[in-house]
């Protein structure tokens, strides 16, 4: 009997996900550590308070706990907004909901195990833009290929055109037709460079040495610009794995992007820093995965929900000269890195861009 009361323990203790007991007036009396780490609150603060303090004004998801006490119903992955204590910031939940019976099968309360999906909804933010990006990728090899061929005989012919007509006056309309050919090729072989981005030649790379060099390259238009740039690294960083040719572009593009946003001034914030991500195995296995960030800030004119929601997806873009590949091939080569690249903004008050690197696990 002992044996068994340790066995459940353990299991109460060491499962990975949330795990509540309700009595039936909805007040938490008894919860698992997963759940403490989860919502940032020991089992002292929680035990006798009701769950509402877990999930404030989540009527919905109160009235299913009410259901399960009262008629024994069970419900599974209802989706809710649960609060941490340390920021008081709102996370997405899913809550699976069963009646826990007593011996004479009588309800005494009710059993929640509670699911932290914000990685499931950073992957599907993530998933979204990449799902885009395949289908672009083959819409634009395929195009681009349909357009090259025909342009390579229109330009042939224009120059044996302009051979004979040299010194006639239909010679600069001639020279106009070779022109915009040559246009339409340049932005072909963009299309075609974005559609076969080549997998990363890693080695190792100074990321902040990476940095500086691209600042040097920028220095002068900034500087034109009246943009002020600001360099906060954390000289601890070790070097990652990384092709160096390909994250420049990366950076490039970010920087581009953050002076586009200020064309009156303003400044560039660049922040280097580590980052711990942690997935609990079991009560006694914590296994972290180390990242590096880049952290772009600038102060610009900011974006609203409906741009960013658009950010990253191909040929889309409200700048009046470019194709809208620059981000997407960005978020293209760091996915190619086993990264991860976020962006937060509101409208008039500045863009953060976060490039999350993995560090070489040891």
């Amino acid at each position: 009997m002992e044996h068994r009361e340790d066995l459940i323990k353990n299991v109460f203790s060491s499962f990975i996900h949330g795990i509540l007991i309700l009595d039936t007036e909805l007040n938490i009396q008894k919860s698992n550590p997963a759940l403490e780490e989860m919502f940032c609150r020991s089992s002292e603060v929680l035990t006798g308070n009701p769950i509402s303090i877990l999930f404030p004004d989540q009527h919905p998801l109160e009235e299913k706990f009410r259901q399960v006490i009262s008629n024994g119903a069970s419900y599974q992955l209802i989706e809710a907004q649960a609060c941490r204590k340390n920021d008081s910031s709102f996370f997405p939940a899913g809550v699976t909901l069963s009646p826990l019976f007593g011996t004479q099968g009588e309800i005494l309360g009710a059993l929640a195990v509670i699911k932290d999906l914000s990685l499931l909804k950073d992957l599907e933010k993530v998933s979204r833009p990449l799902e885009q990006l395949s289908t672009a990728e083959a819409l634009t090899l395929g195009m681009a290929h349909e357009i090259r061929n025909p342009l390579g005989g229109i330009r042939a012919s224009a120059q044996l055109l302009l051979a004979d007509l040299e010194t006639s006056a239909n010679a600069n309309l001639i020279k106009i037709i070779i022109s915009e050919v040559d246009r339409i090729n340049r932005l072909v072989k963009k299309m075609m460079d974005f559609s076969q981005e080549p997998e990363p030649k890693l080695k190792p790379v100074n990321i902040h040495q990476s940095l500086e060099e691209i600042f040097l390259l920028e220095k002068e238009t900034l500087e034109t610009n009246k943009i002020t740039l600001k360099q906060v690294y954390d000289p601890s960083l070790p070097l990652i794995q990384a092709d160096p040719d390909q994250l420049k572009q990366v950076f490039l593009n970010l920087i581009k992007n953050a002076r586009e946003a200020m064309p009156t001034g303003g400044q560039i914030q660049v922040n280097t820093r580590y980052h711990g991500s942690y997935a609990l195995h079991s009560a006694s296995q914590i296994k972290p995965l180390l990242f590096i960030v880049v952290e772009i800030i600038d102060s610009g004119c900011g974006m609203d929900d409906k741009q960013i929601e658009n950010l990253f997806t191909p040929f889309v873009t409200t700048k009046s000269k470019g194709m809208g590949l620059g981000l997407a091939l960005t978020l293209k080569i760091i996915e190619n890195h086993q990264g991860t690249l976020k962006v937060s903004s509101q409208k008039d008050s500045g863009t953060t861009f976060q490039v999350f690197l993995p560090l070489p696990q040891k």
